[in-house]
């Protein structure tokens, strides 16, 4: 997940995604609709008031908010959405990493 999210953005900064972005949003899209429960779920289990956990809630709250959103009518909003929706992968694996790799308080 975080490769191909790291993919799209550098192929974005790059122009390289026109004409792609279809087949690349619903992709981010799929792996933001698997990682927000797994990231939820495992705030949950850690004890209130967790720096951690909080912080990924924020994050998954953000994504959810990234799926809602449509890309503009500008010739390059395609491919900026799907970086949005990159970004907020990269982010959710971010915080699935560091909600796995540290135990609760």
């Amino acid at each position: 997940m975080r490769a191909a999210a790291g993919w799209v953005c550098r192929a974005e900064a790059a122009g390289e995604l026109e004409g792609n972005t279809g087949a690349l949003v619903a992709e981010m899209r799929g792996y933001i609709c698997r990682l927000v429960p797994e990231v939820r779920a495992l705030a949950r289990g850690r004890t209130s008031g967790d720096v951690l956990s909080a912080i990924a809630s924020i994050g998954a709250d953000e994504a959810e908010r990234r799926l809602g959103a449509r890309p503009g009518s500008q010739p390059d909003a395609h491919s900026r959405y799907a970086r949005k929706l990159a970004m907020a992968v990269i982010s959710l694996c971010d915080q699935h990493e560091s909600l796995t790799r540290t135990s609760a308080p």
